[in-house]
């Protein structure tokens, strides 16, 4: 027999399943949602990893242009550090060259003082020549002049020919030796 209240279960009953449908379909919602959230994390997390992915690569890019720099910087104060040590060379070199151009140039202005020297000595040497020449010159025409008379009247005594010879070279010599020496 059925139960007099049974529309009263019945109600109950639909109630609890009408519930337990609403709630199944809330379930289900929520499942839904819950995959939607779950992919939309799962997309965030794929974009995130993608983020990641490219951080990663410009961190290891600049990391590795990083250290290509630095290589080249070392390189650099390497080729600096020689370059430093070479001007010190040419310095060195340069300042040796210096005191042997100034060591050269004090030679030459001796030389030169000592040329200067010997041309004033050469100078004098020949003044001094050229006063001795007049004065054996002037010598010369006084002790002819004086013993003109002398040989003239040795010329009048009877004389070998070697004896008028050599009056007569000594005559030339006396005459024509002092326009020969140099003058000046």
């Amino acid at each position: 027999s059925i139960p007099q209240d049974i529309d009263d279960v019945f109600n109950a009953t639909t109630q609890s399943l009408d519930e337990i449908i609403r709630q199944a379909a809330l379930m289900q919602e929520i499942g839904v949602d819950q995959l939607n959230q779950i992919e939309g994390l799962q997309t965030l997390l794929g974009e995130s990893l993608d983020h990641l992915i490219r951080v990663r690569d410009d961190f290891t890019y600049e990391r590795n242009a990083r250290r290509h720099w630095e290589t080249v910087a070392q390189q650099n104060q390497a080729r600096i550090a020689g370059i430093q040590i070479a001007n010190l060379g040419i310095r060195f070199l340069n300042r040796r060259k210096d005191a042997q151009l100034a060591n050269q140039q004090n030679q030459l202005v001796n030389q030169q003082n000592q040329i200067a020297n010997q041309q004033n000595q050469i100078a004098e040497h020949r003044r001094n020549a050229h006063r001795l020449m007049l004065r054996y010159n002037a010598d010369t025409e006084r002790w002819r002049r004086r013993h003109a008379g002398c040989i003239c009247c040795h010329l009048r005594l009877p004389l070998s020919g070697k004896q008028m010879s050599l009056l007569l070279v000594l005559y030339l010599f006396s005459t024509k030796c002092c326009n020969m020496l140099p003058i000046g």
